[in-house]
């Protein structure tokens, strides 16, 4: 399954404080949590498909086909995540929904 990478991946917390991390992607909590994602992914996609979805539940299923990548993709760091700026009410666009 990784057979890529099969280093820890050393990773920090912005404003946690506490150094950083380590993801092993060897792991079975790992293994665990990247199954169980790519099982999502592929649910979200086939509702995704759905031409029935409103315009903003095809919004929040992107979003979370995004997140499920972003979290699928985490052992490799040569992947960028995407810079994400500050959550405020202000540029919440689902906010009040």
């Amino acid at each position: 399954m990784f057979t890529k990478k099969n280093k820890p991946v050393h990773v920090g917390i912005a404003g946690a404080g506490s150094g950083p991390g380590e993801l092993n992607p060897t792991s079975p909590t790992w293994i665990f949590i990247h199954k169980w994602a790519k099982d999502q992914l592929a649910e979200a996609r086939l509702r995704n498909d759905n031409m029935n979805l409103s315009e903003l539940n095809t919004a929040i299923l992107r979003g979370r086909i995004d997140a499920l990548k972003d979290l699928i993709n985490l052992p490799d760091p040569g992947k960028d995540m995407p810079e994400l700026p500050e959550y405020t009410l202000d540029n919440d666009r689902f906010a009040g929904y």
